[in-house]
């Protein structure tokens, strides 16, 4: 990783030139280019999928505010994609998701409270479901 405005920012050596831009504004500050960035690691458009790369950019533009950066982080650690499954991490990020009217993130907690081993809660399932149907 590179250090950069003291954030880790992940090696993007191996990013196409006609990706410079992107890269540039990414590590200027651009939550929409970091989650850009996350998306292009994710999908193999113009480079080779990397899901640890994937993450990491879309951490960077969850703890920038990115709303669905945030979701995208709680998916990562619900299903182990370019980290290890942490459903405590999942929830934490599913949370900061749906509390910013982010009706998937809440569907997602719903599911947990409902199905997960260890996590099963009835009055959660409910509360989270609700917040899917407002």
């Amino acid at each position: 990783m590179i250090a950069c405005n003291q954030v880790q920012y992940p090696d993007t050596s191996d990013l196409p030139d006609n990706l410079e831009q992107l890269i540039f504004d990414a590590k200027n500050g651009d939550v929409d280019s970091q989650f850009d960035l996350g998306v292009e690691y994710l999908t193999n458009k113009y480079i080779t999928k990397n899901p640890e790369k994937s993450f990491l950019w879309f951490k960077i533009a969850a703890e920038n505010g990115d709303i669905e950066a945030m979701y995208n982080v709680a998916l990562a650690y619900d299903n182990g994609d370019g980290t290890q499954v942490n459903v405590n991490e999942a929830i934490n990020w599913y949370k900061k998701s749906a509390n910013l009217s982010y009706s998937a993130a809440a569907y997602n907690l719903s599911l947990i409270y409902m199905e997960r081993d260890g996590y099963k809660d009835s009055k959660k399932h409910i509360f989270w479901t609700k917040k899917v149907q407002s």
